[in-house]
């Protein structure tokens, strides 16, 4: 028979942990069954959207008002489910608190696919500037794994240090107390 139920909108394939929405095409005072690799997926509902986080073949019908199947199964989708890349690290080739002037590298273990957090998408970021640093690698099914982040401080450029005393960033002082 003609199909009655149509998936009109589903994804080729999902990462691991992604959500999948499929669609099939409204009919009105039609209930749905939807089915994953031949089998039902719960129980009979009125929703043509379908949320899923499983790979596999999927198929609607259409249901008249006793639940049985009106017409042919829909058109088959299959969606692929893939790995996200190994998170990446990130490593600091210095000091991550450093005086106005001064920088840090930041490294990802990623040779390639690196998205730093700052919209560089080099394997290393040179950084002046105080914030919490990360990176996102993606792979060819663009799922994406990210780095924990790094926190970089530039310190103030001088430190008041009271009566009429001001300390440069990185002066040393030696207090002595007198007894």
């Amino acid at each position: 028979g003609t199909p009655i139920a149509i998936i009109t909108h589903a994804p080729s394939s999902i990462c691991l942990g992604d959500t999948a929405i499929l669609t099939a095409a409204y009919v009105n005072g039609q209930s749905y069954q939807w089915y994953l690799n031949g089998s039902p997926i719960g129980s009979a509902t009125p929703d043509t959207v379908l949320k899923t986080t499983q790979g596999g073949t999927y198929l609607v019908a259409a249901l008249n008002t006793c639940n049985n199947v009106t017409g042919a199964p829909s058109n088959t989708v299959n969606i692929s489910l893939h790995s996200p890349p190994p998170t990446p690290t990130v490593t600091a080739q210095s000091v991550t608190t450093f005086c106005p002037g001064g920088s840090v590298v930041l490294q990802s273990s990623s040779g390639n696919s690196n998205t730093w957090s700052n919209s560089a998408t080099t394997q290393t970021v040179s950084i002046n500037q105080s914030g919490n640093y990360f990176v996102t690698i993606s792979n060819s099914f663009s799922c994406t794994a990210t780095s924990v982040s790094t926190s970089v401080t530039v310190l103030p450029a001088s430190i008041n240090a009271g009566h009429d005393t001001t300390l440069a960033c990185g002066f040393n002082l030696q207090l002595n107390a007198v007894a």
